[in-house]
């Protein structure tokens, strides 16, 4: 099951647009050319009937039950919280009972619900809303962070997503800064020259040892350009976020600065990721 609003399973928040059923139903037919078609396609039947309220049949052949899936999607698409749950538990139960099924990441599927229309976005275990919240994308790879690294970068992508939709902004901005923070000690031990690697085990300190060692490098530019973002949600009287607010001065973070300071986060957390990636596997055969 998906966690969102338990009221969105009595009334309907939104409707999906059926250009997005039409697109989500080809998506699953591509699902895994080498597994039998049909177990899958009544798997989910069953879910979308379910959300929908409807009695459902097993179908005398494969083709009919591409027909009779997108029918219950369609009914399912009444709701567009159920339905994407119906999905989400869907894919899960295929995954389950079908050792090395290739599904559609939630990456794409999520793109396919904006490009079309759709009102939420499914970051697992959550329903996201699109409206007011982040952009969704997928967390980065992190391909040379340790599992439990990369674990706790997307936990915290997820949640900072979850606060940011749920009208939590201070939350949503704390999540991120702490994100961006941890994101960035990923460079400590890369080389900077060949006899010198970064040491520090803070933000302000890898920066400051980029910017001696490491000029005309854009990482060392981006950490640049962190430092001023990072200080003022730091400050008492500039964001107030980090290190709290000054008391005379308290002020609620409204939606569009939350949106801001919450995306600026995520995009350089990415580009030092995938930075980190790049300079690791320099030093490593992949």
């Amino acid at each position: 099951m998906l966690i969102f609003e338990g009221d969105w399973r009595f009334e309907a928040p939104a409707c999906l647009p059926e250009d997005a059923v039409a697109a989500l139903h080809s998506l699953i037919l591509r699902i895994s050319p080498l597994s039998p078609a049909q177990p899958i396609y009544e798997m989910l039947k069953r879910h979308f009937a379910l959300a929908a309220g409807r009695q459902v049949w097993t179908s005398s052949n494969a083709s009919f039950a591409r027909q009779d899936l997108l029918a219950e999607m369609k009914a399912a698409a009444a709701n567009e919280a159920l339905f994407l749950e119906a999905l989400y538990d869907g894919l899960e139960g295929i995954a389950a009972g079908t050792p090395g099924v290739l599904l559609p990441p939630w990456s794409l599927i999520n793109q396919i619900l904006e490009r079309h229309g759709g009102s939420f976005a499914v970051a697992p275990p959550n329903l996201i809303p699109f409206r007011g919240g982040l952009a969704v994308t997928s967390p980065p790879t992190a391909a040379w962070l340790e599992t439990e690294a990369r674990a706790a970068i997307q936990a915290s992508w997820r949640e900072a997503e979850v606060f940011l939709a749920s009208g939590k902004h201070r939350q949503a901005v704390q999540e991120s800064i702490w994100l961006l923070e941890t994101a960035v000690t990923a460079l400590r031990g890369t080389a900077l020259a060949e006899t010198t690697t970064v040491q520090g085990r803070y933000f302000n300190r890898i920066a400051e040892e980029f910017r001696a060692h490491a000029q005309g490098q854009l990482v060392t530019q981006v950490l640049g350009w962190i430092r001023p973002f990072h200080g003022f949600l730091s400050s008492p009287t500039g964001g107030g976020v980090r290190h709290g607010a000054d008391v005379s001065d308290v002020r609620p973070l409204q939606d569009h600065e939350a949106r801001l300071y919450c995306n600026l986060a995520r995009s350089y957390v990415t580009y030092i990721l995938e930075e980190y990636d790049r300079l690791v596997a320099g030093d490593r055969p992949r």
